[in-house]
């Protein structure tokens, strides 16, 4: 009953222990006992850090929006466990529906990674990933990769049931600019982050 309680509602931490401690049997061992060895003392310790900041949240799955929605990235910034830098930078990009857009870096440039991030596979460190103005983390992972599908290290936006030849909105990732010469939009990404063809070639870059 205290986790079906959680799962139904946002409760604070620090409260969900007083309903899991008002829930054990008589008979179970004092808890003030627990304290007196170390290593249980270092746990309570740690313990008493997060109740004061954090809670236990749920999220409602929600369904996907229509075919033909919007896919789009706001300032989004990852970064891998371990890692100082991160491998994306604020990186923005609005995928209209039906439009071919081909994403141009080299070797570990954080083109698979920003592929992962547009099927719902990563999460951002900051910013967002929306599809139809929706997070892609509030719906269904399976659903969405039905939608999203990743096919290698390009992204694939059906539009109507699956079919070949593919007819609908496309993300193209490649190391030459030559491999995305059928793309409407070209943009190169450059140590983490995502740039016009058209805007670099106006700054001289």
């Amino acid at each position: 009953p205290v986790i079906w309680t959680a799962l139904r509602q946002v409760i604070p931490l620090a409260r969900l222990v007083q309903l899991v401690v008002l829930a054990l049997p008589a008979g179970a061992p004092p808890l003030g006992g627990l304290a007196e060895a170390p290593a249980a003392g270092r746990a309570l310790g740690r313990l008493s850090g997060l109740l004061s900041r954090t809670e236990i949240k749920t999220r409602t799955v929600v369904e996907l929006p229509p075919m033909g929605s919007v896919l789009e990235l706001k300032n989004v910034t990852f970064s891998y466990p371990g890692q100082r830098e991160p491998v994306l930078r604020d990186v923005s990009l609005r995928i209209r529906p039906g439009e071919t857009v081909g994403i141009c870096g080299a070797t570990a440039s954080g083109k698979t990674t920003l592929a992962q991030l547009m099927a719902g596979l990563l999460t951002p460190d900051s910013g967002n990933v929306y599809y139809g103005g929706i997070e892609l983390s509030r719906f269904d992972r399976e659903a969405l990769l039905r939608r999203i599908s990743l096919n290698g290290e390009d992204i694939r936006l059906f539009e109507e049931q699956m079919e070949e030849p593919f007819a609908g909105t496309a993300v193209v990732f490649s190391a030459r600019e030559s491999g995305l010469s059928r793309c409407g939009r070209v943009f190169r990404l450059t140590d983490g982050v995502l740039q016009a063809e058209d805007q670099k070639k106006a700054e001289g870059v």
